[in-house]
């Protein structure tokens, strides 16, 4: 090929188009809603005295509807407090504490479980408790069950006396201490023991 015939090819220009734009035309703009500014309602909890009301009430023949307006919060709400009923009352059978308003994570909670059902029990045995013997009867739960991380410490007292509305009174001369009763098992075992010798 000589040079004359070399042909050198112009470089292609680019050809940029218009952006293209959404035209809305002034007669029709009315015709577009405006969006709806979105309302954020807050949770609102109820503690243990009012979902026994809101139990009550929908036994009554409330709706849930109703339910919800009367008590200001949500039917998701009173569908889980109906849902629950059962464990709700239960807790009321139990005077729980009456204020609390969430469900606090026990780690621990067959403990507390057990623990708590022996209360029970020594309250119809009219026996008085302490803290000190509670922590044992919560530990040797701990050790029976064979939970090794378990303490039965001063703050754990605390919380489950908190949570099951317990609290400590004097002991009086018409009920059993728990440590006079004790100290009586101990000493008629020995005037046993020792009756047992004489008669060998």
């Amino acid at each position: 090929m000589s040079e004359e015939e070399l042909v050198v090819k112009p470089e292609k220009q680019l050809v940029t188009q218009p952006e293209k734009r959404l035209i809305i035309e002034p007669e029709i703009q009315f015709m577009i809603p405006p969006e709806k500014p979105r309302v954020k309602h807050k949770l609102k909890a109820l503690n243990l005295e009012t979902r026994m009301k809101v139990i009550e009430d929908a036994a009554a023949g409330l709706s849930q509807r109703k339910l919800a307006e009367k008590y200001e919060c949500s039917k998701t709400q009173i569908h889980k407090i109906l849902q629950k009923k059962e464990i709700i009352k239960e807790k009321w059978r139990k005077n729980a504490n009456r204020n609390t308003k969430k469900e606090t994570f026990q780690p621990y909670r067959e403990i507390n479980d057990l623990t708590l059902a022996w209360v029970e029990w020594a309250r119809t045995q009219n026996i008085s408790i302490n803290g000190r013997y509670l922590r044992e009867i919560a530990s040797s739960y701990a050790k029976h069950l064979k939970i090794e991380k378990f303490s039965a410490s001063t703050g754990w007292l605390e919380k489950f006396c908190r949570r099951n509305n317990i609290v400590f009174k004097n002991v009086n001369n018409e009920n059993k201490s728990i440590e006079s009763k004790t100290e009586n098992e101990n000493n008629l075992s020995k005037s046993q023991c020792r009756k047992n010798k004489s008669v060998e």
